[in-house]
């Protein structure tokens, strides 16, 4: 929701957090992950190719599955 703050509540390895955090989870950070090239470790790679794997998978669906957001019961 927009004008609420963050608060993740997927967990990665604590060395891998902020990678997650930032390229992952945050607003904005999948596009910043699209043009992220260089030295990737093995498990930001992964992340980095399972992600867009995903955002490909989810391209061809209308809009508005797309952004309806996820609830739990």
């Amino acid at each position: 929701m927009f004008g609420t703050p963050d608060r993740y509540r997927l967990t990665v390895r604590e060395r891998d957090q902020e990678f997650f955090e930032t390229y992952i989870q945050a607003r904005g950070g999948l596009d910043k992950l699209r043009e992220l090239n260089g030295t990737l470790t093995d498990i930001q790679r992964n992340f980095k190719d399972n992600a867009l794997l995903f955002l490909s998978r989810l391209a061809p669906l209308p809009e508005v599955p797309r952004q309806r957001p996820m609830t739990t019961s």
